[in-house]
């Protein structure tokens, strides 16, 4: 090979840069792949805006096969003993991450596992405009170790999700 067709380094160079500019363009100008990229499924709900932090923020727990996610919280904030009081629960599709309150058949109790009874009061639930829960009319008669049932049926499935509650 003639020592004029021999690639020198300064030929390899100049046959790059048009190419590099090309690929490196959007970045001298200030763009990142975090600019470009969609953002992972996990911070954003299914209409593209930021979801809020999960899991969301309150004494909350999964339901028995995982489907959903329940946040409760008592008013007043420290539960009563034999005293009427309310619980304010938010329910969420856990795959989803969307908010379903309004869209689910509930049912709310509580039992004393350890005594073998329940309460001796029924309860209400109702359906807030925000998605939320009321549940009105909770009645822990007794001192000890109380089990809260939320049950939440989707067409032919009900999952549970408890809550431990120790009043004394």
């Amino acid at each position: 090979m003639s020592s004029a067709m021999k690639p020198t380094l300064l030929h390899a160079l100049l046959h790059a840069l048009p190419y590099a500019l090309l690929w490196g363009l959007p970045f001298a100008l200030g763009c990142s792949d975090s600019d470009t990229a969609a953002p992972a499924s996990s911070e954003s709900d299914p209409s593209g805006a930021p979801a809020a932090s999960w899991p969301p923020p309150g004494d909350g727990a999964e339901s028995n096969s995982g489907n959903y996610y329940v946040t409760w919280a008592a008013r007043p904030a420290e539960v009563p003993l034999n005293e009427i009081f309310e619980v304010d629960l938010r329910i969420w599709d856990a795959k989803t991450r969307t908010e379903i309150g309004a869209d689910a058949d509930l049912f709310v109790d509580a039992r004393m596992p350890a005594h073998g009874h329940g309460m001796k009061h029924e309860v209400e639930l109702i359906r807030n405009a925000d998605a939320s829960v009321t549940v009105e009319g909770m009645l822990f008669h007794m001192t000890g170790h109380w089990e809260l049932y939320v049950d939440l049926t989707r067409g032919a499935v009900t999952e549970r999700t408890q809550f431990d509650v120790d009043l004394e």
